[in-house]
């Protein structure tokens, strides 16, 4: 609604153009074109790409409601329903979450299986035998507030979940 709200707006400003703005406009034209302003401006600003720090990915979940804690030099924490998953930061911008699990055992096979049928994510099992999910997020051109957003979102509310059932289904619990 927000979007839609905002792009009605601005199609206005589009049509009344900014010719129709003189010295002799009314109070509600001169509120007009501030709102107008306003309104291409955030959009400009929330879609701008950018080169993110860890810093700015931290602030960016908190404000979106992420529990994120234990930062430092190079990922945080994010905890959600209980569980912790890392974000790391790499030179060059780019972001990776990772989410690893220990008491399980799972083949090799079954991994594989996991990579061949799934997108977004990937499997692998780790140096002590445990599995472990990862996705990266290319920053070298810049990213959008909304594209760490999204990368976040995905990775906790559907791959997590996905690769919790997963292991359920096929794994040893120990």
């Amino acid at each position: 609604m927000k979007k839609t709200w905002k792009a009605l707006v601005l199609s206005a400003c589009c049509v009344m153009g900014a010719g129709a703005m003189n010295a002799q406009a009314s109070d509600a034209d001169a509120q007009i074109k501030a709102l107008c302003a306003k309104v291409v401006a955030d959009a400009a600003s929330s879609s701008a790409l950018q080169h993110l720090s860890l810093d700015d990915a931290w602030q960016i979940l908190q404000d979106e409601g992420y529990r994120v804690t234990e930062k430092k030099s190079d990922h945080f924490t994010i905890k959600v329903n209980g569980r912790n998953i890392m974000m790391y930061y790499f030179s060059g911008g780019d972001f990776q979450l990772y989410y690893g699990v220990s008491g399980v055992k799972i083949t090799e096979k079954q991994i594989n299986d996991w990579n061949r049928t799934k997108r977004l994510s990937r499997a692998y099992i780790d140096k002590v035998g445990d599995p472990a999910l990862e996705s990266d997020l290319d920053g070298g051109a810049g990213l959008a507030k909304a594209q760490v957003v999204n990368f976040t979102k995905v990775f906790v509310d559907t791959s997590v979940p996905a690769f919790r059932k997963f292991l359920l289904e096929k794994g040893d619990v120990e």
